[in-house]
């Protein structure tokens, strides 16, 4: 991507809250992987959101077929995933597999909020490719950070938000202006 298309954020955190922000309105529904990171649903509660659980399968990533009978019943706003370094699991999920991913948020017009701080953390090997490198739509919300492996309460986080970047940068502008000069 370009430089233009990254909006810089204080921490992960910050960028979670504004891309949630940008895709929902409160009273909305948002699915969210089980199990899943507290802190995403710590962001659903904080911007009036529900939560509805998909099951996610280690390695395999969340249910598709869960989550289309879910998308049934209730008018899903978002999607929040990780799916490289998986917390609490650990794990990462198949190229093929994000690939089917990515297929079914265009499919169903469901922007993914992908959240990526952990992907930097392997013991060995290449970095996986995360959601945002299989999206030509513009349909994933990338969320990472550099608190986990540069140092601990560095918060300089990011969000390359796709199709919501305006919407981001606007939120951003009412919300918190500008970061430090330093970070």
């Amino acid at each position: 991507c370009s430089p233009d298309e990254v909006i810089v954020t204080a921490g992960s955190t910050e960028a979670l809250n504004l891309s949630l922000r940008a895709v929902t309105k409160p009273g909305d529904v948002v699915a969210v992987e089980s199990p899943g990171c507290y802190e995403m649903l710590e962001a659903l509660e904080a911007n009036h959101l529900h939560a509805v659980e998909i099951p996610r399968a280690p390695e395999g990533g969340i249910d598709l077929d869960l989550l289309t009978r879910a998308a049934l019943h209730h008018r899903i706003a978002a999607l929040m995933i990780e799916v490289t370094c998986h917390n609490p699991l650990g794990d990462c999920v198949a190229d093929a597999r994000k690939i089917e991913i990515v297929r079914w948020a265009a499919a169903h017009n469901v922007p993914i909020i992908e959240g990526d701080v952990f992907g930097d953390l392997l013991f060995s090997g290449a970095r996986p490719r995360s959601l945002k490198s299989y999206d030509p739509t513009g349909i994933v919300l990338h969320c990472g950070s550099l608190a986990h492996h540069v140092a601990p309460g560095f918060n300089l986080g990011w969000s390359h938000a796709g199709r919501w970047r305006d919407e981001i940068l606007r939120l951003k502008s009412i919300t918190s202006v500008a970061m430090a000069g330093l970070p």
